[in-house]
């Protein structure tokens, strides 16, 4: 039996979105042998929407990678 992948999509966003930010900063750290974590460096994860629903991403210089509320998620 074959599996077929099918995709659906509306063109529509539907409901309106808000505008909001959020970051989240994340410590990178390592323990040597005295037991103790040593923070080398935090990895900032920013993300920011807008109003048409849009969504972009950056994280510890990584970015910024963007995407539409109405685009396909999946590669196949």
């Amino acid at each position: 039996m074959t599996q077929q992948l099918q995709q659906l999509y509306s063109g529509e966003k539907g409901a309106p979105y808000s505008v909001g930010e959020f970051n989240w900063p994340i410590p990178r750290e390592y323990k040597a042998d005295d037991g103790v974590a040593h923070s080398f460096t935090t990895a900032n994860h920013n993300q920011v929407a807008d109003a048409t629903g849009k969504c972009t991403i950056q994280k510890h210089g990584a970015g910024p990678f963007s995407k539409d509320a109405s685009e396909l998620s999946s590669s196949w």
